[in-house]
């Protein structure tokens, strides 16, 4: 953890650069009339919230998933996205 907080600013902005922003992502959604919320495909926000812990199963590549875990930050990462009201 020490670590990650040392190289946090240039952690971050190589970050930047290379994740698409969730406003970004949804209007690139739109734009070509894709789904763009669970319940659109007819998943709930219970059953979505379950699926954050359950996609850490899914790959054998390590994501920012599997990172937050490492950082014991997981929980309240998810709680902050059911909470962002982006639903």
């Amino acid at each position: 953890m020490h670590r990650v907080i040392e190289i946090w600013p240039e952690l971050k902005r190589d970050l930047e650069h290379q994740l698409v922003g969730f406003s970004d992502f949804k209007t690139m959604l739109q734009q070509v009339d894709a789904p763009v919320s669970p319940m659109d495909i007819g998943i709930g926000l219970d059953r979505l919230r379950e699926s954050y812990g359950l996609a850490q199963l899914i790959w054998k590549r390590y994501r920012i998933l599997d990172f937050t875990q490492e950082l014991g930050i997981f929980e309240i990462c998810v709680t902050n996205i059911f909470n962002s009201e982006k639903y």
